[in-house]
């Protein structure tokens, strides 16, 4: 992906998970069949998960990978904002939280209005605190990062 494809929220987005990952940690639009690849385990002898086609083509914003470069996280931003409703992101997710799920590959949403604030130096907010409140909300021992304890 070419990072003048990416909207500013994008690349702020980016940035922030860069300076809590790592440059090498966090992938932009990784496709979902690559996401899940690594950890597929199929008896049968095929090579490739069984996910639709259509879901074999969609981009995850960005993919975050653990040391040993297996995903564990992906964030994406919400598909609605205040009464506004962007359906491709929508359609996306519907598609992307199950399998991701499946696989036990953590997947969270942040509204742009959540992550703007955390823009705003005024607002006392920080990135981390809020990324740890989305996967506090989903499991405690999500394994991107270690913590500091």
């Amino acid at each position: 992906m070419a990072f003048d494809q990416l909207s500013l929220e994008e690349a702020q987005l980016f940035r922030q998970l860069t300076a809590l990952f790592g440059k090498d940690a966090v992938i932009p639009n990784m496709s979902l069949k690559s996401v899940i690849l690594d950890s597929y385990e199929d008896n049968s002898g095929q090579k490739e998960p069984p996910i639709s086609e259509k879901s074999g083509i969609i981009k995850c914003l960005f993919t975050i990978v653990d040391a040993n470069d297996k995903p564990c996280l992906v964030v994406e931003f919400a598909a609605t904002d205040d009464d506004v409703v962007d359906l491709t992101r929508l359609e996306r997710a519907q598609e992307l939280e199950p399998v991701l799920l499946a696989h036990e590959i953590r997947f969270i949403t942040l509204s742009r209005a959540e992550f703007n604030e955390t823009m705003d130096p005024s607002s006392g907010v920080k990135f981390v605190t809020l990324l740890q409140g989305k996967l506090d909300d989903i499991d405690t021992d999500w394994g991107c990062i270690e913590s500091g304890d």
